[in-house]
């Protein structure tokens, strides 16, 4: 991220006024505002200390040059502000004009002024527009593709262990066939939290999952007032009645179990507490899931694997290693979105995987989508950086030319690999 005052230089501004100059913010108090110095400020007000080597001796020059003007707040305020506001929109005009000249051709021009708020939103549309072509990636709902299935946690947990207790088995989002869909006589398909087929001729049953605050339980609402989705408790009361009744209708016994019960009978059962704890929080496949970083046993201070090296003092020390973690295996699990480039490479650093709940999976995929992009955005980014302090030799021509050469040759050789 570029401070203010290096845009001029990395955009190659061309301001008429100059560029952004130095300013007392430790002298920047209301008491101090109409006072009028006949010089400057101390240059402590400057806080000098905080530049870099760079902008310190550009402001060390400029101080000694300047340091017997008359100084007003008040009016050099209003001059310092004037100045951010003219470098901001030199840049964005700049902006503007590098993504006009970005454009694969004139049709594809975007107005990043217009149609963007921010960098990451102008880029992303850069990218789609002038490199992403038909039909050339999956665009994945927000949500996965379970918004209409979404079930929560806590009514998958009961359903395994109301199957647990009862030996009965139950049909639900996390079985092989997925949830019970059952076509009622108005027209409208049913998906059932747990389904029940009878065995000896009798009901079916269906088991209804209902969370208190999505669905108006009297636990936490009047009949007139508002439940979380929207509507009032007596409304959804009404839906209610008329799901079982078309239920009914097809043959299917509704067994409705609200959340306020469920989480009664876990304070009072210690076995099914157990069970609850025991069980992993799976719901619907979300892909923003995958996007973490790392995970650490939670509950253990020390690092698994005798022998790993510490670093102390900016050292890596081999001979002294980490205890192993005391956990069992059941204990150190945990559960994860992952990537199948990320995963493969997870298990060959000795992970293991003991279960897998949902996978999304396409035939054709590339490693190569974003790579004419990245390497445009890299070669700017790079330009704009200017050369590195590495490769400047002053007084030595030949030495700083050959640097040079050498540094685009590499940059040349690692964007092929990006």
């Amino acid at each position: 991220m570029l401070k203010l005052e290096q845009l001029p230089k990395a955009l190659a501004l061309e301001i008429d006024e100059g560029g952004k100059s130095f300013f007392p913010h430790g002298w920047n108090f209301n008491k101090n505002m109409n006072v009028r110095l006949k010089g400057l400020p101390d240059q402590q007000y400057y806080y000098p200390d905080s530049m870099g080597k760079e902008r310190r001796k550009m402001f060390e020059e400029w101080y000694n040059n300047n340091k017997n003007q008359s100084f007003c707040l008040r009016e050099q305020i209003v001059e310092y502000c004037e100045q951010d506001v003219r470098i901001l929109a030199h840049a964005l005009v700049k902006l503007q004009r590098l993504f006009f000249e970005l454009a694969t051709e004139p049709a594809k021009r975007d107005d990043v002024l217009v149609n963007s708020m921010t960098i990451a939103s102008a880029c992303i549309r850069h990218f789609c527009i002038n490199y992403l072509k038909k039909d050339q990636m999956g665009i994945i709902p927000d949500n996965g593709y379970h918004k209409d299935t979404n079930q929560s946690a806590i009514a998958l947990k009961y359903l395994h262990w109301l199957s647990h207790k009862t030996e009965l088995r139950i049909q639900h989002q996390e079985s092989p066939e997925g949830e019970k869909r059952v076509r009622v006589s108005d027209g409208s398909l049913l998906r059932l939290d747990g389904y029940i087929k009878s065995t000896h001729g009798g009901w079916d049953q269906a088991i209804e999952f209902l969370g208190c605050a999505w669905h108006g339980h009297e636990c936490l609402y009047r009949p007139h007032e508002i439940c979380l989705n929207g509507k009032t408790s007596l409304y959804n009361n009404d839906k209610l009645e008329e799901r079982i009744r078309l239920l009914k209708e097809a043959g299917i016994w509704t067994i409705p179990v609200w959340e306020c019960e469920v989480m009664k009978d876990l304070e009072e059962c210690p076995e099914m507490s157990r069970f609850f704890d025991k069980l992993p929080a799976i719901g619907p496949l979300y892909p923003r899931d995958a996007f973490h970083i790392f995970h650490l046993c939670r509950s253990c201070a020390v690092e698994a694997s005798p022998g790993l090296a510490i670093r102390a003092n900016r050292k890596y020390n081999k001979e002294i290693g980490h205890e192993w973690c005391p956990h069992k295996d059941d204990e150190r699990g945990f559960v994860s979105t992952t990537c199948t480039v990320e995963l493969e490479l997870a298990l060959k650093k000795g992970y293991r995987v003991t279960k897998v709940y949902s996978i999304y999976h396409w035939e054709q995929w590339s490693d190569t989508l974003l790579r004419p992009y990245v390497q445009d955005m890299m070669r700017l980014k790079i330009e704009a950086s200017g050369w590195p302090s590495s490769v400047i030799v002053p007084g030595k021509p030949e030495i700083e030319d050959q640097r040079k050469k050498n540094l685009l040759k590499e940059t040349r050789e690692n964007m092929e690999y990006i």
